[in-house]
């Protein structure tokens, strides 16, 4: 028990299967000398022996149940997308122009944290926004959008992308642009712009506002084979995992809603 509250936090990959197999290991060891003390204070009626075998086998058939209900037979949160953003964002819809996530083929994925639903997008660096809004800063980058929604969350939720990393299936890593550095770089309404996008950021618990924040990465990254992007919420790294999608894909997972 100890072991799988040290480590429930502990992000997804390698050594999480090693820790759970690990816990799984012990539970069913646990289990079974359970039931061989209690055979055993039974045969020799040692009732305050067998009562406290009792307990440990009821305990031990207890978390497995739990474990296995929760693994098998809960429903998980489906994490969930704005349709709409702020004029502000990068990733804003030009009114009279493609909808610049929905009508681009990108990089999309998606997490649950903390009951906070994690939605990750590439922006194309040809759609006329993201260059609008790049023409802002002296330096040169490509844009991934983060949306969060902490509608469902039941306490604060902090998100901080400065240490963000893109892992490749090919087994390269990309860590983003130091995003201090290129809001540094904006020509005008440097205050206005670290104001709005400086990591990390407090989602609070119930909200209907969607929080947005952007990830600066080296340009022209190409997202075809990424494969997740690590960031820290609430102080530990969560991995966004997903694929890079056609823009009816896209349009089919996010549920684009009607023009």
């Amino acid at each position: 028990m100890v072991l799988a509250v040290l480590t429930w936090k502990m992000p997804h990959g390698t050594g999480s299967r090693v820790i759970s197999i690990i816990n799984g290991l012990l539970l069913l060891i646990g289990l079974c000398a359970g039931i061989f003390a209690l055979n055993g204070a039974m045969r020799n009626q040692l009732r305050s022996a067998a009562k406290q075998a009792g307990i440990g086998v009821g305990l031990c058939g207890l978390i497995i149940i739990l474990t296995i209900w929760g693994y098998f037979f809960s429903e998980p949160v489906k994490p969930s997308v704005a349709t709409t953003v702020p004029a502000s964002n990068p990733a804003a819809v030009a009114q009279k122009g493609p909808d610049i996530i929905f009508d681009y083929p990108g990089w999309l994925g998606a997490a649950v944290e903390d009951k906070a639903n994690l939605v990750l997008v590439s922006i194309p660096d040809d759609a006329p926004d993201a260059r609008q809004f790049k023409r802002n800063f002296a330096k040169d980058f490509s844009i991934i959008m983060l949306t969060v929604d902490s509608s469902r969350a039941t306490f604060d939720v902090y998100v901080d992308t400065s240490r963000a990393i893109a892992h490749f299936s090919d087994g390269r890593t990309v860590e983003a642009l130091p995003i201090r550095g290129i809001l540094e770089s904006a020509t005008q309404d440097r205050d206005k712009y670290f104001a709005t996008w400086m990591p990390p950021i407090r989602c609070t618990p119930g909200s209907s506002h969607v929080f947005n924040l952007f990830i600066p990465v080296p340009a022209g990254t190409v997202y075809t084979i990424m494969d997740r992007v690590t960031i820290q919420v609430n102080g530990l790294p969560v991995d966004i995992h997903g694929q890079y999608c056609t823009a009816e894909e896209k349009a089919q997972r996010l549920q684009r809603p009607s023009r």
